[in-house]
């Protein structure tokens, strides 16, 4: 599935508008308007259980199997709008050709022409896998990218991932959506001062599974580190070296400063675009955009697969996240799908007031970041000595690709 979800998105007849992580988000996403679904056949317990999830879905459907009984293959491939069914490692040129046309003869049918919206990119280069240097970031101030981060952290930590949260705030509030407890030093200075894998294990402070270092106390501090924030020993990139060196399977940054973040994009692989869905929210990730994929391409190593937005604060009053999702698309074709939704929660506001993580008050929160972790933690788990998988007896995937030609 990863494979073929990274050929989507550097196929130019395609634009992937949302994931969704397990059956119930499967159900939620049907609801927005696409084209055609791909889907992994492994999530059902078997055919029923796939016809009855899909059968909203009136467009062309791809079925992913791993190899099973011929019976079961005619019975997958029996079911309504599924035009392919593909066992083991897919023939991907092929199969979107195939997608494609399906999609295509139904326009023709219908009296459309096929959307002739191509982007001028390159194919998609190999996807980092293993360790996960997640990048929590936007352009729109007051989104929630901070409470995101923490909480998300939390839950890679709560899955057995050896985990690293850096804020990078001034004076950095991050520590403190966890507990009340946490303080101001050590932080990263602390770190920087002597930038080695040993001196970062005796930087972090612990709220249970999860270590997090601090941020800046005060703008003094970020201005003595500036210079050195981008490259060198005690550089970002280089704070992410030293976490991998030490152990850790997944660092989180807390992007919450401006000057900081082209220097937190360097040392990630991983990025979360946290925005509400506004016109200002619209605005804010086109502007991120231009500088992740225009400005400073080449300088990080972040995949075009690895690019996702989180749409926060989802309300009556706002944009409905697929309305956001397609006008955000009319100012980048190349926009990232939806990986989760986070609607306006009370429980999520009043945690933060308490000192405490919204992980354990908000079932919007849990269900946010369980949907984002079982789409980006997959690698580091398997990267994590000794890691099964992050909660016993569930599976973790990649899930279905809901795409729009």
């Amino acid at each position: 599935m990863n494979l073929l979800y990274q050929a989507l998105l550097g196929d130019a007849r395609f634009r992937v508008v949302a994931l969704a992580t397990d059956v119930e988000d499967l159900r939620v996403k049907l609801t927005w308007p696409a084209d055609a679904l791909v889907v992994d056949g492994t999530l059902f317990r078997g055919p029923q259980d796939l016809a009855a999830a899909v059968a909203p879905f009136d467009g062309p459907i791809v079925v992913l199997l791993p190899p099973v009984e011929p019976s079961l293959l005619d019975a997958v491939r029996g079911i309504r709008n599924v035009v392919e069914v593909t066992t083991g490692a897919p023939n991907v040129p092929a199969l979107l050709a195939k997608l494609y046309e399906a999609v295509a003869s139904r326009r023709r049918a219908a009296g459309a022409a096929p959307s002739t919206a191509f982007r001028d990119m390159r194919g998609p280069s190999t996807a980092t896998t293993g360790w996960r240097a997640v990048a929590v970031w936007g352009r729109q101030g007051g989104a929630g990218k901070s409470t995101l981060a923490a909480n998300l952290a939390l839950e890679a930590a709560t899955r057995g991932l050896p985990t690293l949260l850096v804020g990078l705030g001034v004076p950095d509030a991050t520590p403190l959506l966890l507990s009340r407890e946490m303080r101001a030093q050590p932080n990263i200075v602390t770190w920087a001062a002597s930038p080695t894998p040993e001196n970062l294990k005796a930087c972090v402070q612990r709220y249970d599974a999860l270590d997090v270092l601090a941020g800046f106390p005060d703008s003094v501090a970020l201005g003595g580190y500036m210079p050195r924030a981008f490259q060198g020993e005690a550089s970002l990139p280089a704070l992410a070296g030293a976490a991998a060196y030490a152990g850790y399977a997944v660092v989180v940054f807390d992007v919450s400063n401006p000057l900081l973040e082209a220097a937190a994009l360097a040392a990630s692989n991983t990025l979360l675009l946290v925005a509400e869905p506004t016109p200002a929210g619209i605005l804010a990730v086109s502007d991120a955009l231009r500088l992740v994929k225009d400005h400073m391409a080449g300088k990080h190593r972040i995949d075009p697969a690895a690019v996702f937005l989180v749409v926060n604060r989802a309300r009556e009053t706002a944009l409905r996240p697929q309305e956001f999702h397609r006008d955000l698309a009319v100012e980048r074709p190349d926009a990232p799908p939806v990986l989760a939704v986070i609607p306006e929660d009370p429980d999520i506001a009043r945690a933060a007031l308490q000192f405490r993580p919204a992980l354990h008050t908000s079932e919007a929160m849990r269900r946010a970041v369980r949907e984002i972790g079982d789409a980006i933690l997959v690698a580091a788990a398997g990267r994590a000595q000794g890691s099964q998988a992050a909660r016993p007896g569930r599976t973790v995937n990649l899930g279905f690709v809901k795409i729009r030609l």
